[in-house]
């Protein structure tokens, strides 16, 4: 899990390579939370409805923009549920979900406690 430290670092490390302001760093991790926080409904419906396909193209999706924000624990966590989406493995979907929603959560916490 990505704790608020490793987050900071990953907008400084953005910002710096990109020469954007620290305010815009966490503008874009704002809009991260808001997509993903949108394309994770649109995952949990998938799932509901066994819609594997949805399900992979929302953790496609988290998976590049948590990539583009060098969100490595997030993007490793999509990319299992893609994979396992994918393979049409519905036994472990639910685990991964889960587990990608914990670590959607530091996010969270670390806009927050801006």
């Amino acid at each position: 899990m990505e704790h608020a430290d490793e987050i900071l670092l990953n907008v400084r490390t953005l910002t710096e390579a990109t020469g954007l302001e620290a305010h815009e760093g966490i503008e874009l991790l704002e809009i991260f939370r808001d997509t993903t926080r949108a394309d994770l409904g649109r995952m949990r419906e998938g799932l509901s409805s066994r819609d594997l396909q949805e399900v992979y193209r929302r953790a496609h999706s988290i998976k590049g923009a948590a990539l583009n924000l060098s969100l490595d624990a997030i993007a490793s966590a999509a990319a299992a549920v893609e994979d396992c989406a994918r393979a049409g493995d519905n036994h472990r979907l639910t685990f991964l979900f889960e587990t990608l929603l914990g670590r959607f959560d530091s996010v969270l916490r670390f806009l927050e406690d801006r």
